[in-house]
């Protein structure tokens, strides 16, 4: 209570010092609107400044223009109601408030505030009506004026804001250049775009060699699709200001939705001329990345590390490209500059750097710099591939252990730890065990899709295939748009039962969510070939393994070959697989099935 007591009073003198003319006011605070137009106003006071123009002093300036007002009861009262329902959340009452008290006072001092109010209200009508009358009593305010060009604009009234607009540009002379970037911030936020743009084309008329005023029409026109436009100002900008790195970078993104060729052939062209524009060198770069330039990008990286010698974005880049070009030691000397620089987020450092030992055949290190992965979003990834390192050494409890010690702070954390070790059991081949500590799972979070998802690919591996379809049916139940769920259920299906034409509906609806999904597409092709329709079914696995050569994929076209007679094909099909393959389990039990 004693809070709003003493806001009361400090609002009460606030209202006591403006209406009697015995306090100084600070000049007016920034507005925030949608369209932010103190910026401007902001502009044309340094501008003023810059001409030697002599400035009125704040107080000076709004004492000519107050009014004889007493300070009443009702005046006052008025006030307290206004920033009461403000403070508890009722702008319009508020707003309502002020706007009465400017048309009794006439103060400019509370037509701006009602304008404050108004605006963060949303009363964008009613917060022209009192910055009217704040212009009005307050004619020298660039703020008021600035206030009055932001509002004009958000209710799309161009006409009326257009001169007011004209009068700023006019009094520009060093300032103009910002005065219309600024402008450029207000108009790219109105919903009329259109509007905008002939707005903007309509004052860049009057300043053909503003390379700036070129700049704000090309960026506009971008907004409607007037590529045709954009382009011709951007370029017409670029030409009376050519070493303006913004406008070469909008130029480039212009030319990058239609041609990355383009794009980077400018940006070549550019730093050819302006070799110490490092925001185009980066964009530069980046796109040599893209098309897969990888020691020509790394030497833009360089260039720039010249100039930047601790920038870390930088370096991990350089580290990255050094990976691309099969160069791990070049990436882990990189990655060791940029631990002795130091980053805030040592989660990409240490996981890349655990990458690059395991590449040079160094487990132990490995190890070493996914332990000092911290907690986030990399925690997980490290200690997973901390996991598997322990595996490939033959050490797959130690891993479990570590794996099942792991934080957690929430269920989704702990399933995630409890899935990566089933993962780890999977692939040993330890089904039983992973089917196990799946069902136990359950028992605490008995409804949860992953973890049932999960049961039923194990559970078909064990051959409980109606548990497989229990459990699979119910995640349906929770996503039955699930391609993948559809597709796991229509192959188990398939591949254990003769409820074929049931498996191949299952294996149509998960295709027509996925068309171009490789694994949906060899469900397809292993149901048509249980349906006897070999060629079919050939032809689906076909286009599956052209999109993605999986080594089950591969077991699947062997077994169709197979049974079409065509056998030294198939043989072919397997052996070509176990080469990239070898322990791969579906292709040494189809070896052993039919090869041997």
């Amino acid at each position: 209570m004693s809070i709003v007591m003493n806001a009361k009073l400090i609002h009460c003198a606030t209202l006591l010092a403006l209406l009697t003319g015995c306090a100084q006011v600070a000049p007016p605070a920034a507005v925030e609107t949608a369209a932010k137009p103190v910026p401007v106003a902001q502009a044309v006071q340094k501008d003023s400044a810059e001409d030697d123009e002599p400035a009125m002093p704040a107080s000076a300036a709004s004492s000519s223009n107050l009014p004889k007002q007493a300070l009443t009861n009702d005046i006052l009262f008025n006030y307290l109601v206004g920033e009461v329902a403000w403070q508890r959340g009722r702008g319009d009452l508020a707003a309502s408030a002020f706007s009465e008290l400017t048309k009794r006072t006439r103060d400019p001092r509370l037509a701006r505030r009602g304008a404050e109010v108004a605006m963060q209200g949303g009363r964008m009508n009613q917060a022209l009506e009192n910055a009217r009358v704040w212009a009005e009593l307050e004619p020298e305010s660039a703020n008021a004026r600035s206030v009055m060009v932001g509002l004009l604009l958000g209710l799309g009234k161009y006409d009326e804001a257009l001169p007011l607009v004209k009068n700023i540009l006019s009094k520009q002379t060093m300032g103009l250049p910002r005065v219309w970037l600024e402008l450029h911030d207000l108009l790219i936020k109105q919903q009329d775009k259109t509007g905008a743009l002939n707005f903007a084309k309509t004052l860049a008329a009057d300043y053909p060699f503003t390379a700036e005023a070129r700049f704000v029409v090309g960026s506009l026109a971008f907004r409607v699709n007037d590529t045709q436009l954009a382009e011709s100002e951007i370029k017409h900008a670029l030409a009376l200001r050519p070493d303006w790195e913004y406008a070469a970078l909008y130029y480039a993104q212009l030319l990058h939705k239609t041609s990355v060729d383009a794009a980077r052939d400018f940006l070549a062209e550019y730093l050819q001329k302006q070799p110490n524009a490092l925001e185009a060198r980066r964009s530069y770069a980046r796109i040599l990345a893209a098309k897969k330039a990888w020691a020509p990008s790394r030497d833009e990286f360089n260039k720039i590390l010249e100039r930047e010698p601790q920038n870390t974005d930088m370096l991990f880049a350089v580290a990255s490209l050094s990976l691309e070009m099969k160069e791990p030691q070049q990436a882990l000397a990189t990655l060791k500059k940029i631990e002795e620089i130091g980053v805030r987020d040592a989660s990409s450092l240490y996981l890349m750097m655990g990458q690059v030992y395991e590449e040079v055949g160094k487990p132990e290190q490995a190890r070493q710099a996914y332990a000092l992965v911290p907690m986030g979003e990399r925690y997980a990834n490290a200690q997973a591939r901390y996991a598997k390192l322990l595996v490939a050494e033959g050490k797959l409890e130690e891993a479990l252990k570590h794996l099942s010690e792991r934080p957690f702070k929430s269920s989704e954390q702990q399933i995630n730890w409890i899935q990566m070790q089933v993962q780890l059991l999977r692939e040993a081949r330890q089904y039983e065990r992973a089917y196990g500590l799946l069902t136990d799972t359950l028992k605490k979070y008995p409804n949860n899709p992953d973890l049932l998802y999960d049961r039923a690919m194990i559970a078909e591996k064990t051959d409980r295939v109606d548990q497989a379809e229990k459990d699979l049916r119910a995640v349906l139940k929770v996503k039955p748009d699930s391609a993948m769920v559809l597709n796991a259920l229509g192959f188990t299906l398939a591949d254990h039962t003769r409820r074929l034409d049931e498996a191949l509906k299952l294996i149509e609806a998960a295709l027509k969510l996925e068309p171009d999904d490789p694994f949906i597409l060899d469900s397809m092709g292993w149901v048509k070939f249980r349906m006897g329709k070999l060629e079919e079914g050939l032809s689906y696995l076909n286009k599956a393994y052209a999109a993605r050569p999986d080594p089950e994929i591969a077991a699947h076209i062997g077994e169709v070959q197979w049974a079409m007679g065509r056998r030294q094909e198939a043989k072919n099909t397997w052996q070509d697989a176990l080469k990239q393959n070898p322990d791969h389990e579906a292709l040494l039990q189809a070896i052993k099935k039919f090869a041997q």
